[in-house]
């Protein structure tokens, strides 16, 4: 993990707030995401459903763009159930987007880690930073056989 890429992220200001969001919500209605099951069948995951927290941690653990974004929604404004609002994770979850070299990465992923990580307390910062670092690594081991979705 590259300290200068996440400290670049956090001082650049970007594209007002209120339109990820729109644009989430659009994308993961738009957008519906395959994983494979055990018996290699694809199942559907509706990321609006709020009750499919654990499928779309998974995709997100996998690399998908979007389930990387919902859940770091999750965390930090409108948790799926038996996900809670975490201000740090929240933050590692958007810089991993952010870092995550997906071709669907846009101003809106900067203007999410420039509201939500710039409201961190300097050691919050630092453990949200060591955080991403350790979650890009480990979907660098999950998707050594390919992403679900970039």
């Amino acid at each position: 993990m590259n300290k200068f890429t996440l400290a670049l992220a956090i001082g650049i200001v970007s594209a007002p707030f209120y339109y990820y969001h729109l644009t989430e919500k659009q994308r993961a209605i738009e957008e519906p995401t395959s994983i494979e099951s055990a018996q290699n069948a694809p199942q559907q995951v509706d990321q609006t459903d709020l009750d499919n927290y654990e499928a779309v941690m998974d995709l997100a653990w996998h690399g998908n763009y979007q389930a990387q974004r919902n859940i770091a929604y999750g965390f930090v404004a409108y948790p799926y159930h038996n996900q809670e609002k975490n201000r740090v994770l929240g933050c590692a979850w958007y810089l991993v987007v952010l870092n995550s070299g997906s071709t669907k990465v846009d101003s809106s992923d900067q203007s999410n880690v420039n509201v939500y990580c710039r409201q961190l307390e300097p050691d919050l910062l630092e453990a949200a930073k060591q955080n991403a670092g350790e979650f890009l690594a480990k979907i660098k081991e999950n998707t050594k056989a390919g992403k679900v979705d970039g």
